[in-house]
Formats: C-alpha cells, structure tokens, sequence
C-alpha cells in the first residue's frame, strides 16, 4: 500500500495525490495549499523541510495567549518564544517575520441634541409653559466623530521558498494593535541602540588614529562632533 511520502500515512486510492517524486495525503496538500507551496512541482525534500519547520514552530508556541475578542480575528502570541499567529497567515511567525501591518476605521460623525428636555422642564417649572419654550430653545446640538468596524491586514516575510504573505483584511482586537504597535516600538529602539554602538565604534578608531599621529587633534574632534550630532 503507497504511504504519503510526507509524513508517512497510509493512502487509498482516492486519498492520494502524486507530485513530482511521489505521492501525499489529503491533509498535507491542504497544508502546503495553504502557504501557496505547488506540491506538483515541489520536492519531496523541501516539502518536508517546510513541513518540519512549521511544526517545530507549533511546538515552540505552546502555552500562547488569546488575544481574540468576541467577533474579531483569531489571533495568538506567546510572547516567551516572540511568536505570533493571526488569521490569514498560515502557521506561526516570529516578530521580527512581521513586515508590516495596516489598520483601517470606519470614522462618521455622530450629530446629538443635548440639554433641550431638561432645560425646558426646569423652564417650566420656574416660569410657566413660557420658561419652558425658552428653556427648550437653549438646547445644544453637538457633533462628534465615533470609530467603528476596525480592521488589520498583515504582511510577513517567511524564509525561503516560502517568501512574503499578506493576509486579507479582518476585524482586530485591541489586543492585537497594541502587540504590534510594541513590536516595532521595541525594533526602533533596538536600530537606535545599534546606531549609537556603531558611532562608538566609530569614533573609537578615530580616537586610535590620533593616538597613532595619523590625524590631527582638529580632524579628530571634527569627525566626534559629526558622529555624535553636535
């Protein structure tokens, strides 16, 4: 009886599909369907590469956290291991595989009287059915601006052969803002820590330079003053 060449199960007869070295079981089609791999073109060495990834990386993730909201996207994270997943993306990425992520709010402005039935009952009250016309007639009528159905896209950049994916658009909780707004907090940071290491670096050779007699005293606080933005 053939076996899938994958992850080894038995195959019927019309549970198998052949590819280029063998054949697959319907699940592991639909998993690599899934991340747009071609099973009919692929090699059975990397479609198990790929496979053993993304399953070692399922392993890794658990223990995650919910970040779901009743009626939002499905999405998860466990933060020890900086993984994420969220609908659209197959499997889990890590956080420095976020590319990219886009919002989109519904905005309307939301028009309210406000004051008028009060005001014209305390009218009332003090001067008769006229102080009621005059308190009715001082009711304020404001305008705000309310958000609604909010939504997220994300783009990852997986390791090859699998490449970039961009998932489609889904309602988000604020859960999942809030990790990706710190995930790329913390990438600014840490590209500012390497920035300031680099002109240290830097300026540590010049300073080597002047010891040596190479340049001058001048050259060398030029070069500091200009490493150091003063």
């Amino acid at each position: 009886m053939a076996v899938c060449a994958i992850c080894g199960e038995k195959l019927g007869i019309f549970d198998r599909e052949l590819c280029t070295d063998g054949f697959i079981c319907k699940k592991c089609r639909s998993f690599f369907s899934d991340f747009k791999v071609d099973y009919k073109t692929a090699s059975i060495k990397s479609m198990k590469e790929q496979r053993a990834f993304f399953k070692e990386r399922q392993e890794r993730a658990k223990g995650f956290e919910d970040l779901q909201d009743p009626g939002t996207m499905v999405a998860y994270v466990n933060r020890e291991q900086r993984l994420m997943t969220v609908s659209g993306i197959p499997g889990w990425f890590t956080f420095d595989e976020l590319a990219d992520y886009t919002v989109e709010v519904d905005t309307k402005t939301v028009t309210e009287t406000k004051g008028g039935l009060t005001r014209a009952v305390v009218g009332g009250i003090v001067a008769g059915s006229a102080g009621a016309i005059i308190g009715g007639n001082t009711a304020k009528t404001v305008s705000h601006t309310v958000e609604s159905d909010p939504k997220m896209s994300f783009t990852v950049d997986y390791p090859a052969p699998i490449g970039r994916m961009t998932s489609p658009v889904f309602t988000y909780s604020r859960k999942v803002l809030e990790l990706c707004e710190e995930i790329f907090a913390d990438r600014a940071v840490s590209k500012d820590e390497k920035g300031t290491s680099s002109a240290a670096d830097e300026l540590l050779k010049f300073k080597k330079l002047l010891d040596m007699g190479a340049i001058t005293e001048d050259e060398y606080k030029a070069q500091k003053a200009r490493l150091l933005n003063l």
